[in-house]
This record gives C-alpha cells, sequence and structure tokens, in this order.
C-alpha cells in the first residue's frame, strides 16, 4: 500500500515539475537576445535585396541565420495569428523583405501606416520571392 502512495506521488511530482518547467520556458522572453545584440549588418532594404538578386548563395552564406538591421518603406502591415508582419518595399524589382513581428511588438506595429519609414532589426532566414525575417523587433 504504500509502495502504490509512493508510485502515485512520484508520478505527480514529475508532473508537477514538467509543468512548471514547460510554463517557465513558453512563458519567459526567449528572444530577449534579439534585443540586446548588436545587429551583424545594417543595410537598406533595397541593398540586401539587390544583394540576393545578384548572388543568391553567396548572399545566404552572408546573411541566413544572422541579426540584421534593415531600413525601409512599409508596402504592408497584416496581422497573421498573434503576429503582425511588415512587408518592407525592396527595389525596383518585385521582391521585398517580409518581416514576421515578435508578439511583444504587437502595440509598436499598430501605430504604423503604410509608407512609413522604419527600422527593424531580425533574423534573416533566406530568400523565396521576397527576403524572409523573423523574430523581427522595431528600433527606436
Amino acid at each position: 500500500m504504500a509502495s502504490r502512495k509512493l508510485k502515485i506521488t512520484l508520478i505527480a511530482l514529475v508532473f508537477l515539475v514538467g509543468g512548471i518547467t514547460i510554463y517557465l520556458l513558453y512563458n519567459s522572453k526567449p528572444y530577449a537576445h534579439i534585443r540586446r545584440a548588436e545587429a551583424t549588418y545594417i543595410l537598406s532594404a533595397g541593398n540586401l535585396i539587390a544583394d540576393y538578386d545578384k548572388d543568391e548563395a553567396l548572399a545566404n552564406k552572408k546573411y541566413s541565420e544572422s541579426i540584421i538591421e534593415v531600413s525601409g518603406r512599409i508596402s504592408e502591415i497584416k496581422k497573421v495569428m498573434e503576429y503582425h508582419v511588415i512587408s518592407l518595399y525592396g527595389n525596383e524589382t518585385e521582391s521585398g523583405i517580409i518581416c514576421h513581428m515578435l508578439p511583444e511588438e504587437n502595440s509598436k506595429v499598430t501605430r504604423l501606416q503604410k509608407e512609413q519609414q522604419i527600422t527593424l532589426k531580425g533574423v534573416c532566414t533566406g530568400y523565396l520571392i521576397d527576403v524572409m525575417m523573423i523574430k523581427c523587433i522595431l528600433k527606436d
């Protein structure tokens, strides 16, 4: 009887510790390092796209998974689930930059307007039709 109570107590304890751990992991600020980190590259939206248009493999090697700071004009702002996505105009090509913002930036993003000039910082993930950036924050 005591053995059964001990097993039940141990199982409950494992679930409790696991639940607390998961809660803390998901509710911490996992991307705080992006705010503190210096951008590896600082450039305009047009220059970033031009680098990808010129040599995609070289640009991927240079920018992919790097924290970069990009300045450009907003072409579109939309909300996808709890995230805002800001699109920046590129150069004369049809390409642009798609920036997936961190949820804690929502209140700042709602104050932005189309055609506004902004600077943001985030992680470049590569190039499809547009340059993709994730974990983005607005620079003040």
